[in-house]
């Protein structure tokens, strides 16, 4: 069974049974991999031929190709976050016409098969869309079933080291370039004044997902990011475009 976390203010601390010889730990923060649509990430043995101008499969190939090259740069991977929308669920809006497949349960195989491939030791999940992942019932719950999850909920407050993560799908998004990074400082600003008033984590790095777009916002004193799909985070103090550090 799968363990829930309710509490936005529930800290969850890496035990020092998962200590590195590195000297630090690799967080690699993952999501939106809406598995079941067309151009969703889909492993291999979920990517058939549907035509002789199926173009799909071959951009399906490719994107599944890059991530797991991806992946297999960053090994070891001490620490996976799965930031929500795993699947892409039932597709109502366009009639189900841009899925692979709108079996839920074939959705949650491959978000399964995807997660079971990193072989990181500690794995958690946040839940996403209730319009992808399920409106009356959570199936990323069943992901949580499948694997070895330490903790699924709908925020993950992650202390790694002496550095807090606060992970959570949904961020407002923006059609406006000058208004890209409003929804991230927003997230800032509302974490730094819960921790000051009602006793809340007060985060060092801030993890939103759920808009496909890549940003990195920092302050002084905290850094904060917004990823995108399939994109690893670290928790080191740097600006936004270097390369990925760790968590230390």
């Amino acid at each position: 069974m799968s363990n829930d976390i309710p509490m936005s203010e529930t800290v969850i601390y890496v035990s020092d049974e998962q200590s590195t010889n590195r000297g630090f730990k690799r967080l690699l923060a993952i999501g939106d991999f809406h598995c079941g649509h067309e151009v969703g990430l889909t492993p291999p043995q979920w990517n058939p031929v549907l035509g002789p101008d199926d173009r799909d499969h071959a951009y399906r190939e490719t994107l599944y190709n890059y991530f797991s090259r991806f992946v297999d740069l960053l090994r070891p991977i001490d620490i996976v976050v799965a930031n929500g929308d795993l699947i892409d669920g039932r597709g109502e809006k366009s009639g189900g016409t841009e899925l692979l497949t709108p079996n839920r349960l074939h959705q949650i195989n491959m978000a399964a098969d995807i997660l079971q491939g990193i072989n990181a030791p500690s794995l958690y999940i946040t839940r996403g869309t209730d319009y992808h992942v399920g409106n009356y019932e959570s199936f990323e719950n069943i992901i949580a079933d499948k694997l070895p999850v330490q903790r699924i909920g709908d925020v993950i407050n992650l202390r790694v080291n002496k550095t807090l993560f606060n992970f959570r799908h949904h961020i407002g998004g923006s059609q406006t370039p000058v208004g890209t990074a409003t929804a991230l400082t927003r997230e800032m600003a509302w974490n730094d004044l819960w921790a000051a008033r009602e006793g809340f984590p007060d985060a060092d790095v801030v993890v939103r997902s759920h808009v496909h777009r890549a940003l990195a916002v920092r302050d002084p004193v905290r850094d904060h990011r917004q990823h995108p799909v399939h994109r690893d985070h670290d928790s080191r103090r740097r600006s936004a475009g270097r390369q990925p550090g760790p968590c230390r």
